[in-house]
This record gives C-alpha cells, sequence and structure tokens, in this order.
C-alpha cells in the first residue's frame, strides 16, 4: 500500500552546530537561505547535573556561507516565532504529548535551570521577515553563550526550498525575490533555470 505521508521532495538539511560539550561559547556554520523560503532552526540540548542555563542566539551573514566566521555577522533584523520545551522526556506514546509552549518571538532563547532534562526550540524563520535582504543579509547561524560540561548540545535546521530541484546551500550569490524564474530538471539530472523581470 502506498504512502503519502513522506517528506516534501527537495527538503534540505544543514547542520549548524554539531553535537558537543557545551562548556565554552560555540559559533554555528553560516548557511545560506537564498534558495529556500522558510527553513526551521532546531536546537537541542541535554542538561546534565547542572543549574546552568544556555542561551542561543541567532545571527545574520551577508556571506561566507559553510564557515563559522559569517561575513559581517549581526543580530537578526526581526524577531522571529519560535516555540520550546524545556523537557522532552519520553511519554509512553512515544514523545507525541511534549509540553510545547509558544514563546514570545524574540532572536534568542534561553533554557530553565533544570538539571537532568532534554530541552528544544524551533525557530520558525522566513528570510523576507527577518533579515537584511537590502544589503545581502541572506545568511543565519546560531551561536551559544557557553554553560557548563555537562551539557551537550547541537543545532540544524529543516529547509524548505523556493525551487525544484533545490539548489546548493553555500553559494554566496546575491538574493534574488523578485522577477519569476522556472527550473527544470533532464532525465540527465542537470539542471536549467530561466528568469525574467516582472
Amino acid at each position: 500500500m502506498s504512502r503519502s505521508d513522506h517528506l516534501p521532495l527537495g527538503l534540505g538539511i544543514a547542520e549548524i552546530l554539531p553535537i558537543g560539550v557545551n562548556t565554552s561559547g560555540r559559533n554555528g556554520i553560516n548557511i545560506c537561505l537564498r534558495n529556500y523560503h522558510r527553513a526551521f532552526v532546531v536546537c537541542r540540548i541535554m542538561c546534565g547535573a547542572s543549574a546552568s542555563t544556555e542561551t542561543f542566539t541567532l545571527a545574520q551573514s551577508s556571506g561566507a556561507a559553510g564557515t563559522a566566521a559569517g561575513t559581517g555577522e549581526k543580530a537578526l533584523t526581526n524577531n522571529v516565532p519560535f516555540m520550546y520545551c524545556n523537557d522532552c522526556s519520553l511519554t509512553e506514546d512515544g514523545g507525541q504529548d511534549v509540553n510545547w509552549t509558544v514563546g514570545t518571538p524574540a532572536k534568542a532563547w534561553t533554557t530553565d535551570a533544570a538539571q537532568s532534562k532534554s530541552k528544544i526550540v524551533v525557530f520558525d524563520i522566513v528570510p523576507e521577515d527577518c533579515l537584511d535582504l537590502a544589503n545581502n543579509f541572506d545568511g543565519i547561524t546560531v551561536n551559544t553563550g557557553g554553560s557548563a560540561s555537562a551539557h551537550y548540545g547541537e543545532v540544524f535546521a529543516i529547509l524548505l526550498p523556493r525551487y525544484k530541484p533545490p539548489l546548493t546551500v553555500t553559494s554566496d550569490q546575491a538574493f534574488d525575490t523578485g522577477g519569476s524564474k522556472s527550473i527544470s530538471l533532464s532525465a540527465s539530472s542537470s539542471v536549467s533555470a530561466s528568469a525574467s523581470a516582472s
């Protein structure tokens, strides 16, 4: 029997911060959103026996995608919506009853101080709403402030493409939100694109 509940064609996933100890501040990899109309940035931390909190801060950049030193890295232009959970303990049905809380739109999120808990936040990024696209700031990243050696964290992004098939995440060409574009995929899997001003 066929199923239709599969992941969307062309969905992108990009690692921003690999799993690691959050003893000191960590700078995330910058990813370019030029070819993506939305990104869900997932920040996860497993807090051990320490009451230290952790802060995940979003930033934008205008180049150097694929590195932890984004060109002109700065705070987001506008706040973004997010939801979080400070205790993602599994429930009897496999974790479907996680107690999500919708936060007030912001550019960062700080965990609570509860120990031995798995915590998560999901930021909803729409480039046109929160990035300085007029000045070619189309990259995003997440940096952490550092907490304790008992805490392990990671950050990744789920990317929804503007066109199919998806284009590279790490190119540094100018962001284009105008005109109309069409992209076709041939049998040999080569991509052809055309653009016209509207």
